[in-house]
């Protein structure tokens, strides 16, 4: 049995000279559920703004955390946020 990590980053980015917005989206894979959970923990350790769904079981875990960094993007003018997304499942 493993778990796997999803990471989604919502960054700003520079697009032909206009800041926009991205998502990046990796994944990790983890033999325990534990140190799935601690690389969690390891990556919103100094944030202030985390909201931390754990369930155990088949349904996953969801971890959302916020930078605080705002920007507008100049195309569409809606203001963004950067902000992470784990989702913890189990494998």
């Amino acid at each position: 049995m493993k778990w796997i990590v999803t990471t989604t980053h919502h960054t700003p980015v520079h697009r032909n000279g206009d800041l926009e917005d991205d998502l990046i989206v990796w994944t990790n894979e983890f033999t325990t559920r534990k140190a799935a959970k601690n690389y969690i923990e390891d990556k919103v350790a100094k944030k202030s703004d985390v909201k931390r769904e754990y369930h155990r079981g088949d349904k996953p875990s969801v971890v959302l955390c916020f930078t605080g960094k705002t920007w507008t993007n100049e195309n569409t003018g809606e203001v963004c946020e950067e902000s992470y997304k784990f989702i913890m499942t189990k494998v």
